[in-house]
């Protein structure tokens, strides 16, 4: 199982991938790493990093912080990122 002790979300048949973005921001001084996964689509702004990233930055910038990194990734496949990469064609990690 690729998702192996991790929690699972089963996709609408209207996904055709599925979305990982890695993040790191800065608030007040202070560095937070997080991981957002889901269902997607492979023409969904989740699916292309430019665009992803750019509106992560501007809702981080109104609540007054600064994005320091950014990587959004999407996939096609059944198990295709495995436990700790998010989520999987027919259910996501």
């Amino acid at each position: 199982d690729p998702c192996e002790g991790s929690p699972v979300m089963q996709c609408e048949s209207i996904f055709d991938s599925c979305a990982l973005i890695k993040i790191k921001v800065e608030f007040a001084g202070t560095d937070f790493d997080e991981t957002f996964k889901n269902c997607s689509q492979a023409d969904a702004p989740a699916c292309n990093q430019t665009v992803a990233c750019e509106l992560i930055a501007e809702a981080v910038a109104k609540a007054g912080g600064k994005l320091l990194q950014c990587d959004a990734t999407c996939c096609q496949t059944d198990g295709c990122n495995g436990p700790d990469e998010g989520c999987c064609l027919y259910y996501c990690c």
